[in-house]
């Protein structure tokens, strides 16, 4: 029964008073009749009251079932506000503070209850207030969470790169908008990028060096190519051309002293042309390094240089790398490197000695090339090599790394100069 048909049955059993009151004092039978029709009502409206009660009863129940419920439901929401790992704030319309855990205070390094009511753009870097503002600004305009990355200062400490997010919070009947907002630190994430940042600036200067270490080697190898064809053509070509022009004289001559005159002649030349060809042999790739080792080949590059480019080297070897056991690429490798090192030291150094060491350390196989000549900044040289202008060094480098070796460089102008390359020392 509701409320208001409780109502129009006390106001009838009401009027039902008032009408018996009137008659009281006429017929007898009229006064008996309206008293029984009072009980009959007065019964009926008693029933409908105790019905109406055990309603209510029920009601109150469910409303004292519901209660509890909410109650249980704002602990439960209470217990994860406070006890959420991330800092999380809820703040009105203007950004304003009305709430925040107890992970958003340590963050912010103020007291929960010390936060209510301050504004949130105190505790946001000054750099970054007007954005802060033009996002706060933003909110009303989308109903969807929105995420923002500035930098919070807590009391007394640094700045701090957080990620927020933020969205709406239910507003109670005729009550405020208020804003939810989750905070997290970035700093890690940060780091992360930059590093990621700076590794991608690296391989792309790296990329870029490569590049060009590319077309300078192309050079190099065309240069090489015709280093040794302009060889071929004036050494061993010139001579092969003598001989053969002598050759038709020695079948016109019919004495014997002029036959063995132009054979006299002839072997000279057939020497000189058998020394070329070893000269180039030994350039292109000593038999010497595939045969006897890499101490061996190292040895003849030594006199090479001397009779070449007026360079004294002089080899130390203390014979811990057995000859031979080395790997041959290893050996290749470490062999142009040092003929190369030993070219820049006569072009560049400005001194007419040079000192080549081979010894194994530990694990490891050390190739030194040391003079003591102008020397030069390694930095320098390093980004005069990234800048694409010169690729010795830069060029060796990247072979001992591509082979998992280093190569470490001693360095300093008017000091000279020692370059060593570390490879593996695992024998074959």
């Amino acid at each position: 029964m509701s409320e208001g048909d409780l109502g129009d049955r006390i106001e009838a059993v009401w009027q039902r008073l008032q009408e018996v009151a009137r008659v009281t004092e006429g017929d007898p039978d009229e006064r008996g009749r309206a008293i029984d029709q009072l009980v009959v009502d007065l019964y009926t409206s008693l029933e409908e009251l105790r019905v109406a009660d055990a309603e209510l009863r029920q009601q109150n129940a469910e409303l004292a079932d519901s209660a509890n419920t909410l109650a249980l439901e704002r602990a439960r929401y209470r217990s994860l506000f406070e006890h959420a790992p991330d800092p999380y704030l809820v703040t009105d319309a203007q950004g304003v503070l009305r709430e925040g855990n107890g992970a958003a205070a340590a963050f912010l390094g103020v007291q929960a209850q010390f936060l209510v009511g301050r504004p949130l753009s105190v505790f946001v870097a000054a750099a970054d207030h007007r954005s802060f503002f033009d996002f706060l600004a933003r909110l009303g305009e989308e109903s969807q969470p929105r995420a923002e990355d500035l930098h919070l200062v807590p009391r007394g400490g640094r700045r701090v790169p957080v990620s927020i997010a933020v969205a709406a919070a239910p507003a109670p009947a005729g009550g405020e908008l208020l804003y939810r907002w989750l905070v997290r630190d970035v700093t890690e994430r940060k780091r992360l990028e930059q590093d990621l940042a700076s590794e991608r600036d690296h391989l792309a200067e790296r990329t870029a060096a490569l590049r060009a270490l590319v077309s300078q080697l192309a050079v190099m190898e065309e240069t090489e190519r015709r280093s040794f064809a302009l060889a071929l053509h004036d050494d061993l070509g010139q001579l092969l051309v003598a001989i053969k022009m002598k050759l038709p004289e020695a079948g016109e001559e019919h004495a014997e002293a002029p036959c063995n005159r132009i054979l006299q002649e002839i072997g000279p030349l057939l020497a000189e042309a058998i020394e070329a060809t070893r000269t180039l042999t030994r350039e292109l790739s000593p038999p010497s390094l595939h045969t006897l080792g890499l101490a061996a080949a190292l040895d003849e590059l030594c006199e090479t240089s001397a009779r070449r480019f007026g360079l004294t080297v002089t080899l130390v070897d203390d014979g811990s790398v057995p000859p031979g056991r080395l790997p041959l690429p290893t050996r290749m490798l470490l062999f142009r490197c040092v003929r190369e090192l030993l070219f820049n030291v006569h072009k560049h150094s400005g001194v007419t000695h040079a000192t080549v060491s081979l010894r194994r350390v530990d694990d490891e196989i050390r190739v030194s090339v040391e003079d003591e000549g102008r020397g030069f900044d390694p930095k320098a040289a390093d980004v005069c090599a990234r800048s694409g202008q010169c690729f010795g060094l830069f060029s060796i480098a990247e072979r001992v790394e591509d082979s998992g070796g280093r190569l470490e460089i001693d360095a300093a102008p008017g000091q000279g100069s020692r370059i060593t390359m570390v490879v593996d020392g695992g024998l074959a």
